[in-house]
């Protein structure tokens, strides 16, 4: 049978860092004849964000393929060199809007596509402010930020598709009428991929936090103040500290640049027991953050501003939130001297996880209703 042709809007691909963002897209790469059409932001919260083409991670699906760039800003002429004898330059200018395209397609034409799958809202609404093509088969992965905030589904055509990823946003959606789907939290899983053996005999309680967002939003102070706190209390333990990404400078942690999604993973599975997020209200955020090294085999302690757990039934499997930053000094020291408990927790967290970010939860779900838009449109 034919593989349909997707085309995928998106501002960061291809991109090292996101991983639920690399595991949706690719497994797309695997279903379907997929391209991708970017208006690539560059930096955002202090991180430069290139277009990470060489990357091992896409290499294997695009070396040696057909896939080329079609470029349209001159500032992106330099992937021409990955071309292998097509000349992207020529697109220069033939749509101002966005950055490039990287399909098998020899030109551009939206009408090529049987359905268009935007990822975020304000991919969605740039797209439809430069072409006409039928909303009933676009489908818009309505994931928190990206330009929603609840409030924002006027923005939204009610013959458009939707998925939705957060429980604030499905009750919105439902009401406002749009043909939806609810994949709550992210895609973590490719098609039969493992998840890590989980390290019960840690030597250490290593902690860690990370951002490649704002302070106020993703917590980054609330975390310098957790472990300064709890080193001032509690000289003698032996608990390590870590942060990735946009974090103060804190003698007592360990600060490491951002990494490449893969790397990331490897680190958390090798390194760390226990993850913080520390999300506060300055932002819609998903929840929880943090699911990369809960996959990975750490625990979670989180904050919960929208109160979501109980809507997610997160007691089911132990994650039970937090508020003040006394209250993750007190848990983090229990932890560190019950190591059962922290055991049973690893489990736990990652049971939720594979429940909720799966690919049967997730992708398999999503292709489904792709499915089923198509073969009603």
């Amino acid at each position: 049978m034919k593989l349909k042709k997707i085309l995928v809007t998106d501002g960061l691909f291809p991109n090292k860092y996101a991983s639920w963002r690399n595991v949706e897209l690719i497994s797309f790469l695997e279903e379907y004849e997929t391209s991708f059409l970017v208006k690539h932001g560059k930096s955002y919260a202090g991180i430069t964000f290139e277009v990470d083409f060489e990357h091992q991670l896409f290499s294997s699906y695009f070396r040696n393929s057909s896939y080329k760039f079609q470029i349209f800003d001159p500032n992106y002429n330099h992937l021409n060199k990955f071309n292998g004898g097509f000349d992207g330059t020529s697109f220069n200018g033939k749509n101002n809007h966005y950055s490039y395209c990287l399909t098998k397609e020899k030109d551009f034409n939206v009408e090529n596509f049987d359905l268009i799958y935007h990822i975020f809202l304000g991919s969605y609404v740039d797209f439809n402010q430069n072409f006409a093509f039928e909303q009933n088969k676009q489908l818009v992965h309505l994931y928190p930020g990206g330009g929603f905030v609840p409030g924002q589904s006027s923005q939204l055509s009610r013959n458009v598709n939707v998925v939705t990823t957060h429980p604030i946003s499905t009750v919105e959606i439902e009401e406002y009428g749009i043909r939806h789907i609810s994949c709550l939290t992210v895609p973590l899983y490719l098609k039969k991929e493992k998840p890590n053996p989980i390290s019960h005999e840690p030597s250490r309680l290593n902690v860690c936090f990370s951002s490649l967002g704002g302070d106020k939003a993703k917590g980054a102070s609330k975390y310098w103040w957790i472990v300064t706190f709890y080193k001032i209390l509690f000289p003698l333990s032996k608990v390590r500290f870590y942060s990735v990404g946009n974090c103060k400078k804190n003698p007592f942690i360990k600060k490491l640049a951002p990494m490449s999604f893969r790397d990331l993973e490897n680190f958390y599975c090798k390194n760390i027991d226990l993850y913080l997020n520390l999300a506060s209200d300055r932002a819609f955020n998903g929840w929880p953050l943090g699911l990369e090294a809960v996959k990975n085999g750490a625990a979670l302690l989180t904050t919960d501003p929208n109160n979501i757990a109980e809507k997610m039934n997160a007691t089911k499997y132990q994650i039970m939130p937090l508020k003040s930053v006394l209250d993750f000094i007190c848990e983090i020291r229990s932890l560190d001297r019950d190591s059962h408990k922290l055991n049973i927790l690893k489990e736990n967290h990652q049971l939720f996880v594979r429940d909720y970010a799966g690919f049967d939860n997730q992708q398999k779900r999503i292709f489904r209703f792709i499915r089923e838009i198509l073969k009603d449109s």
